[in-house]
């Protein structure tokens, strides 16, 4: 096991001097690689985030969060073995995106209105990514077609609840009945409490989506990327599929803004596999995702192969669901 661990740790490392390195000897590709990542962070993802950081964490810090969702309580109860909290977390996720739901989950269970166990079945359903970024950034923005984008939120949101079955009867039962509470603080406290929290979280998810940037470009200048696509160009040899497709996977598993641009010139060629494409990667979210969800979730015991499992998880089935869905378009 140790031997594992160092092994781990020093090919980590080992990857990180030659990022230093490639960073130093070309620093004007990483940092135009950087700048893109930061301004899609601020023109696309900070005008959708922040507001909903802010609301959502000040509902939750005023324990209000039962009470705006009572009309979910018996439906979630019954189909995913959760309390009536967790309508709230999929409504506000669904609505403004990764990693709104982690970070909801996040400050449910600090505030001891959910299980730890209750955690890993909410995340299972809550995890999604919101219509802004599907149908206003992919579907408007790279693809040119919201009906696309369209098709590719319904798939993504309808496989979360698929996906919420699969984990419903993980870790014990609890039957959690969330009191409303009254918050400790005073309101002008809590509004500047609540601010500064949610300027550190959309700061946080900025700061992964430029590195993810700068690690796509590093994938791609030092030909790790077209070695990362071998395997995967012979696989869709094999079936058939466009190879042009495993640049858009790869990228797509490290940062899902890059691999759903990737995508787009491909949508006059085949756009039904572009459907199937982006629904497995925006349901999977990349790592970059991954990270900043795992910011939230890694404090209330969810770890990351429980992450990784659910999101491969809900991938796969968007994938399946998309494969039936594009058959009729």
């Amino acid at each position: 096991m140790n031997l594992k661990i160092s092994f781990g740790k020093i090919a980590l490392g080992c990857l990180l001097v030659l990022l230093l390195i490639c960073i130093i000897t070309k620093p004007a590709i990483y940092m135009q690689a950087t700048y893109k990542g930061v301004m899609v962070w601020a023109t696309c993802v900070l005008p959708a985030l922040f507001p909903f950081f802010f609301l959502t964490t000040l509902l939750s810090e005023l324990h209000f969060i039962d009470k705006l969702s009572f009309l979910t309580k018996r439906p979630l109860k019954h189909f995913y073995n959760v309390s009536n909290n967790a309508g709230f977390v999929y409504l506000m996720s669904m609505m403004s995106g990764y990693p709104v739901g982690a970070k909801l989950i996040s400050e449910l269970y600090k505030n001891k209105q959910i299980s730890k166990d209750e955690c890993v079945r909410i995340h299972s359903f809550s995890s999604t990514s919101g219509p802004i970024f599907v149908i206003g950034t992919v579907g408007s923005g790279m693809l040119c077609n919201t009906h696309i984008g369209g098709i590719v939120l319904v798939v993504h949101l309808l496989s979360a609840l698929i996906n919420g079955f699969l984990y419903r009867n993980t870790g014990k039962n609890y039957d959690i009945t969330s009191n409303y509470l009254q918050p400790r603080n005073s309101l002008d406290n809590l509004l500047g409490q609540t601010i500064y929290q949610s300027v550190i979280s959309v700061l946080i998810v900025g700061g992964y989506i430029a590195l993810s940037f700068m690690f796509c470009e590093f994938l791609a200048e030092t030909n790790i990327l077209k070695f990362l696509c071998i395997p995967l160009d012979k696989m869709l040899t094999i079936i058939g599929i466009n190879t042009q497709l495993s640049e858009c996977i790869v990228l797509g598993l490290t940062e899902i803004t890059r691999g759903c641009l990737e995508c787009a010139p491909l949508l006059a060629s085949n756009p039904k596999l572009v459907v199937i494409t982006l629904s497995g990667i925006i349901s999977f979210g990349g790592f970059s995702v991954a990270l900043q969800s795992m910011t939230y979730l890694s404090k209330c015991g969810i770890s990351i192969k429980m992450y990784l499992l659910q999101k491969f998880s809900h991938s796969l089935i968007a994938i399946i669901l998309a494969s039936i869905i594009t058959l009729w378009i």
